[in-house]
């Protein structure tokens, strides 16, 4: 039911749940990437 709403609302529409995908996407990301390059540099240090 949410594809067919997504698919039937337009252009504009699938644009803004792409933009806002990516919006929720990439303080994740960042987060991730942060928390690992931490872990890295940390074991790095101790070895």
């Amino acid at each position: 039911m949410c594809y067919s709403a997504a698919a039937a609302a337009g252009k504009a529409a699938a644009r803004s749940l792409d933009i806002g995908i990516l919006v929720l996407l990439l303080p994740t990301l960042l987060l991730f990437i942060g928390v690992l390059i931490f872990t890295i540099r940390r074991a790095n240090a101790e070895a």
